[in-house]
């Protein structure tokens, strides 16, 4: 008996995680319904889904779930005979249903009762499934109107009700063998085993180094050299394989982001153009789950703060819909996700005039003469907003601060690109994982400091006619005509150590939310990829990312080249503008 219970538990696991698969691409099909031009074929893959959910669904002995999906299915087998007659609307009745089989697939997950009533919507499936099968008259009632899916009632058809698109090719059957071809062999694996598989190829990666660095003295014996590179090279692709496996594409993350635009597109009555680009780019799993809510709150921000409505874009000679473009690439080891809009961009005044009353700013500054940089990095302290009435989509006191904080925790920077009357960039640049860091091993102080590749841009030594002293303890170094502030961790570490002579040593010239900084180090010790770890509690965590342990057992600092800076700009950047800043 307690074999079988066993047996019947694994079953409506895998039952349940198959589900939410299907729920998944159905999703992605609907989103792509508004435009595509082959809506038999999705109709018919969505219906094969739903139908696959609801004859799996009833041999495990899930009855509610079963009994909405059979309404789902009978709304989609009238659609399959007369896709002609599918609405925006709909649609948007679908995607409802949708979410309420999430919502039960969630509960039956946690162990409990899935009978969560769904009448309202059922009846609005059978409601539309008639009318989808009743024969179109000249006295006929139009689907939205009839099942009334919009809490205001307003007619979709006088703009009320925006549309959304995608670059992204909506799947259909043809599809499906490719598909198959692709997923032949895979199979599911608990990310908790990834995990450990990944600690222990992170210890042999130590491990590795270690012998290298012990084998040093015996240059000379080929043979145990050739022995130790073939190692090394094997040690690296399996680094490699291993960090592959918790690689996933970031279209998931897109595709929420698209049904979540489309959404407010109806909330607002904005009409919205949602284009993605590079949704297959490959990015740590850990990083894709940490970057949701972030890119959900620059989302909501673009159509609700961006977008102007349809009578603002007419006077300002722009043509409906409003566009938003969320993209994704890699770029120098890191990936750059780029959300951008069309809209009525950053008002510098506005912002200047709100950080003044929250007291960022001293009151006789003039918005010319701060940087668009200064400006847009007001944007990030606690607490700012410039929304004038709160509401359920924004204005809540909760602003770009909180994003801005969720993405410094994935070693990642956010910067942000405004001409007012055009539009907005908001650009989040990430570490492709979150656990491995090719660095270069500096020596500052006796302690060994791992810095990110990907941010540095080149060395310099410093030579004493190439320092130009600003003031007191501040100085900038001349490289080639550019003047670079200088970074010095003695002195941000420890203020007893501010001016010190710098001649002599040098300068990694670092690059952060597009500006350069020379990072003052004692000497080079080499370049490896090392595996961060957690770092003690007593460590300074706003200019360290980690700990990691060189191929000697030396245990070295791993850098935060976005918090270093922070913390740089915090004592004092020389830079013009510093005067006008509180």
């Amino acid at each position: 008996m307690s074999e079988d219970t066993d047996f019947l538990a694994k079953v409506r696991f895998e039952f349940l995680q198959e589900a939410r698969d299907l729920l998944d691409s159905c999703e992605e099909v609907f989103l792509g319904l508004d435009t595509s031009i082959n809506r038999e074929n999705c109709l018919a893959e969505v219906f094969r889904a739903i139908h696959t959910i609801k004859g799996s669904g009833a041999a495990v002995g899930f009855v509610s779930l079963v009994e909405f999906a059979h309404a789902f299915e009978d709304c989609l087998a009238a659609l399959r005979t007369y896709p002609d007659r599918l609405t925006f609307e709909l649609t948007s009745l679908l995607l409802a249903c949708l979410d309420a089989m999430r919502t039960k697939i969630q509960m039956l997950s946690e162990g409990k009762d899935d009978n969560v009533p769904t009448p309202e919507l059922e009846q609005k499936l059978g409601l539309a499934r008639d009318l989808i099968v009743k024969k179109a008259g000249p006295k006929a009632q139009p689907v939205h109107q009839a099942f009334g899916f919009f809490e205001d009632d307003e007619d979709p058809a006088h703009g009320s009700v925006a549309t959304s698109t995608s670059k992204a090719s909506v799947p259909g059957p043809a599809d499906d063998n490719h598909a198959a071809r692709r997923d032949c062999g895979s199979i599911k694996v608990d990310s908790s085993r990834i995990d450990s598989v990944l600690d222990l190829v992170g210890e042999l990666v130590v491990l590795k180094s270690q012998l290298i660095n012990k084998t040093e003295p015996y240059v000379f014996d080929t043979s145990l050299g050739a022995v130790v590179s073939l190692l090394d090279k094997t040690i690296r692709e399996l680094q490699d394989k291993a960090l592959a496996i918790r690689m996933m594409p970031i279209k998931p993350l897109f595709m929420k982001m698209q049904r979540m635009a489309r959404d407010l597109s109806v909330k607002t009555g904005k009409a919205v153009e949602f284009e993605m680009d590079g949704e297959d780019t490959e990015l740590d799993r850990m990083v894709v789950e940490s970057l949701s809510d972030p890119l959900l709150h620059l989302v909501r921000n673009a159509i609700d703060h961006g977008l102007e409505n349809a009578g603002e874009r007419q006077k300002s000679g722009k043509v409906e819909p409003g566009r938003i473009q969320l993209t994704a690439c890699q770029s120098s080891g890191r990936i750059i996700v780029r959300i951008t809009d069309n809209g009525r961009g950053i008002r510098r005044d506005v912002v200047v005039k709100k950080a003044i009353e929250k007291g960022l700013v001293q009151p006789d500054v003039k918005p010319e003469n701060l940087s668009d940089h200064d400006v847009f990095s007001l944007l990030l302290a606690p607490g700012f907003s410039t929304a004038e009435k709160v509401t359920d989509i924004s204005g809540r006191g909760v602003g770009l601060d909180v994003v801005h904080s969720q993405i410094e925790k994935l070693r990642g920077s956010l910067l942000i690109k405004s001409e007012e009357g055009q539009g907005s960039s908001f650009e989040i640049s990430l570490p492709l994982t979150a656990s491995v860091t090719e660095g270069m091993i500096v020596e500052i102080a006796k302690q060994m400091v791992v810095l990110p590749m990907d941010r540095i841009r080149e060395l310099v030594k410093i030579e004493s006619h190439s320092i130009v002293e600003i003031r007191a303890g501040q100085a900038v170094l001349n490289v080639r005509g550019q003047m670079l502030p200088m970074v010095d961790p003695l002195a941000l570490l420890s203020p007893h150590s501010a001016g010190l002579h710098v001649t002599g040593k040098l300068a990694v010239v670092l690059e952060h939310q597009d500006r350069l900084y020379a990072l003052v180090i004692g000497s080079v010790v080499g370049q490896m990829q090392v595996i961060m770890k957690p770092m003690n509690a007593a460590l300074p965590h706003d200019v360290i990312a980690g700990v990691t342990i060189l191929g000697d057992g030396q245990v070295a600092l791993i850098a935060d080249v976005e918090g270093l800076v922070q913390t740089f700009l915090r004592s004092g950047q020389p830079r013009t503008s510093e005067r006008m800043m509180a």
